[in-house]
């Protein structure tokens, strides 16, 4: 109605949005139905990760009535989903979500060599990096380009996962960004950002009555002191909105706009979708850019539906800053709301009307021939987008009735006839055209008329759904005995087979026989690393890659721990963008020149890095199964996930922080590593809360975010990859539970040291290690940590 060409909608299981008011299944049936008969396309969200009793025993059969029906497309997160919708459903388009944090060309790659059709890569992109992959790759690029922003590359915030068990990864995100917080120097002696004040704006959103070239934005007031004296909200994006610069969207390559609608309202849905189709039109009729401009109306038109303290432009030309975020998040005013409620009714009143109401039906041609005893009738309805669904795009279908007489009084005219044969309201169709064929003086019944028009549509309606829908797909009971689908269950479950799995660990897996588990570091900081490398019983350490740049800084190091048998590994970047891609390549291949033929053991942390040591290693001749370590982070939560990197060559894995224990028990942990100790990262973020509330300073600050209830979380202000990791409070610690750990079949276990100085370091390492690494016992827990997810679990 509104002039989408496509809709995105959550069904009421394994989408990203588990609170909203989601169809169930034969309402998304209906709705497929509808989006084909008008041409649209209609693609289903399972953006969410699964664990291994939902992906084992549920979604085949949840999914097979919508592929059935003729979906066009599945946008994904799950790995293992990927692999039994690639078994199952062979022919339908998998649509890679930005869940799946794509901020690059080498995961972009990676994914379409695994069978993607189209790519939503990470909202952080700019404009060049999307360009790039699309000229490169020649994949379909998918882009947002309004609404609701994640101040956390998506799929990677444990944020409302740890604080309240509603995990995001699960649709289930309880907004955290949202709420107020403060923003100490490290040492909690100072508060920053009590002097923020006015400044122009960069290339952001439009505010009212304000024009590019004079706009100016709130930024605070500014205080003196150090007392707190105004509430602040440095988490909180701003929505953006992007009208203004929809030609160079699509000159980038970008082919499809998407736009964020879901937990709003449909007039505001509706709203937006009509402004940016309306400029969609204009540009496809005039795409010089020299006369682009955006009328103030609908600027002031999309302010009033919904903003949220003023818009940006996304990423697109700014790499991050203070105007992006709505720090005030003041509510809306009694006239601003008034306003919104005015523009709400209005927009519902023009939904409603019979104009609007008619784009919900689909134009026919019909033929109508009418002799004495005989009424025949034929349909024909054009779809087009059926065509590129392979399938036939002009349903026709026809019918005949008895009960046309010659008339004994007054014949039925063809006004007449028509007019009857156009009473389409309610149904799915409307006649665009009806050529009537019939012989003179003859009475047709007005309620033959209406049942042949009714049975008609009603068989060309059958027909529709026919040209779309699919024989493909097994029963349930069927695909539970197919192989590679569910034979993972924990106990019954095939081992990996060494034929894609060639790296073995014997030496593992002597120590787990033996009661004991391999014990990996993973550090920050040289300082920490410095405090372990003397350490023997510990397995092996995995290096931040920077420290790799400079090898000759760090040749002590690697010298003692060669003398205690300590393995050196390598720990890529947790979010790795095109302008560090060379820089981590630099790395990875100091790094494994200083093996001197060792087995590497390099930590991967997301789709650019698994694409990357792919080729990296591929040149080398060496083998990723037996090098790599996939990091928890690239999301392999459940044992078919795991399955599908193994069969791409990335076997080796890390036990997902948002599994307890009874569901590690479920999955094949055998080639996992399960993190017992750390700080667990909540959020990754292109923002930089020190320029936010202060200024950039290019340094790597160490900042403390408070929240409402003067809960404390560190966060590192890394300008090497303009990233801010924000930690959890409190050290996850399962010193204690050793018996349960083993219990779990992980081949090794590790610790993370993140905020840790070296003493503190020195006693956290020792403790595990004695633990298990030895026979010792835990002793006293350590202080001030939590047992995370294991336990407790997610929702």
């Amino acid at each position: 109605m509104a002039g989408a060409d496509a809709v995105y909608i959550g069904g009421d299981r394994f989408g990203a949005r588990a609170y909203a008011d989601n169809p169930g299944e034969q309402q998304l049936l209906e709705s497929i139905d509808l989006s084909h008969r008008l041409g649209k396309r209609l693609y289903l969200t399972v953006n969410t990760l699964l664990k291994d009793q939902e992906l084992e025993e549920e979604l085949y059969s949840w999914m097979l009535p919508y592929v059935r029906e003729g979906l066009d497309g599945v946008i994904i997160q799950d790995f293992g989903a990927v692999r039994l919708f690639q078994n199952m459903f062979p022919d339908l388009p998998l649509h890679a979500s930005t869940q799946m944090t794509v901020t690059g060309l080498h995961g972009a790659e990676f994914l379409q060599k695994q069978g993607f059709t189209r790519i939503v890569p990470a909202r952080e992109l700019s404009l060049d990096e999307i360009r790039e992959i699309r000229q490169k790759t020649g994949l379909e690029i998918e882009s947002f380009i309004h609404g609701a922003m994640c101040y956390a590359y998506s799929g990677q915030c444990l944020f409302s996962s740890m604080l309240g068990g509603r995990s995001g990864n699960r649709g289930r995100c309880a907004g955290i960004c949202r709420l107020p917080f403060e923003v100490y120097r490290a040492d909690e002696t100072f508060r920053i950002g009590e002097k923020l004040e006015y400044r122009p704006e960069g290339r952001t959103g439009y505010r009212p009555g304000k024009r590019q070239s004079d706009r100016r934005d709130w930024h605070g007031s500014r205080n003196s002191g150090n007392n707190p004296q105004r509430e602040y909200y440095p988490l909180n994006m701003k929505d953006m909105c992007t009208v203004e610069i929809l030609p160079e969207l699509l000159r980038a390559g970008i082919c499809s706009l998407k736009i964020e609608g879901r937990m709003k309202k449909p007039e505001y849905t509706a709203g937006v979708v009509s402004v940016y189709r309306k400029y969609l039109d204009r540009y496809a009729e005039n795409p010089d850019a020299a006369s682009w401009r955006v009328e103030e109306d609908d600027l002031r038109f999309l302010w009033d539906l919904f903003n949220r303290d003023g818009f940006n432009r996304s990423y697109y030309f700014e790499k991050n800053g203070r105007d992006m975020i709505a720090l005030k998040n003041e509510k809306l005013d009694h006239v601003r709301q008034q306003a919104a409620q005015e523009l709400t009714d209005r927009i519902r009143r023009e939904l409603s009307s019979p104009d609007r109401q008619k784009k919900l039906q689909a134009p026919v041609e019909g033929t109508l021939v009418l002799q004495e005893g005989r009424a025949h009738l034929e349909l024909a309805v054009c779809l087009p987008s059926a065509e590129n669904a392979g399938t036939g795009s002009r349903p026709e279908v026809s019918l005949d009735k008895a009960g046309v007489q010659r008339a004994q009084n007054q014949p039925m005219t063809e006004e007449r006839v028509r007019k009857q044969m156009n009473k389409t309201g309610g149904s799915q169709f409307y006649f665009s055209s009806l050529d009537i064929h019939m012989e003179d003086s003859l009475f047709v019944p007005v309620q033959l008329l209406n049942e042949i028009r009714r049975e008609g549509f009603s068989l060309l309606e059958e027909a529709c759904r026919n040209a779309y829908r699919r024989e493909s797909g097994e029963g349930a009971d069927a695909a539970k005995h197919r192989p590679g689908v569910y034979e993972y269950r924990r106990g019954g479950r095939k081992p990996y087979q060494e034929s894609v799995i060639e790296g073995n660990f014997p030496e593992a897996d002597a120590k787990i026989r033996n009661g004991r588990l391999p014990v990996w570091a993973a550090v920050e900081t040289a300082e920490q690393a410095a405090a372990l490398a003397g350490k023997e019983s510990l397995e092996g350490i995995y290096l931040p890659a920077r420290l790799f740049l400079g090898p000759d800084r760090i040749r002590t190091l690697l010298q003692s721990m060669r003398e205690h048998a300590i393995l050196p590994g390598l720990a890529l970047p947790y979010i790795l963008r095109r302008d560090q891609v060379k820089e981590a390549g630099r790395a990875a291949e100091a790094y494994l020149d200083i093996l001197d033929g060792r087995t590497p053991a390099v930590l991967v942390r997301n789709l650019e890095e698994v694409g990357l040591t792919a080729e990296i290693f591929r040149k080398r001749n060496l083998d990723t199964a037996g090098g790599t370590i996939l990091d928890s982070t690239v999301g392999t939560m459940n044992t078919g996930a795991e399955k599908w990197f193994a069969l791409s060559g990335f076997p080796v894995n890390t036990v997902s922080p948002e599994l307890n224990h009874k569901e590690m028990l479920r999955r094949d942990n055998s080639r996992s590593e399960l993190a017992v100790y750390g700080r667990i990262p909540l959020m990754f973020s292109q923002q930089c809360l020190q320029k936010t509330m202060d200024a950039c300073n290019h340094g790597r600050n160490h900042l403390i975010l408070k929240d409402r209830k003067n809960i404390r979380f560190p966060v590192r202000c890394d300008c090497g990859t303009c990233t801010n990791i924000i930690y959890n409070s409190l050290p996850t610690s399962l010193l204690g539970l050793k018996e349960e750990v083993l219990q779990t079949g992980c081949r090794s276990v590790r610790l993370c040291f993140t905020t840790e100085d070296k003493n503190q370091t020195d006693r956290v390492a020792d403790a595990f290690l004695r633990v298990y690494a030895g026979d010792g016992e835990p002793g006293e827990e350590l202080e001030q940590t939590t047992r995370g997810h294991f336990h407790r679990g997610i929702l």
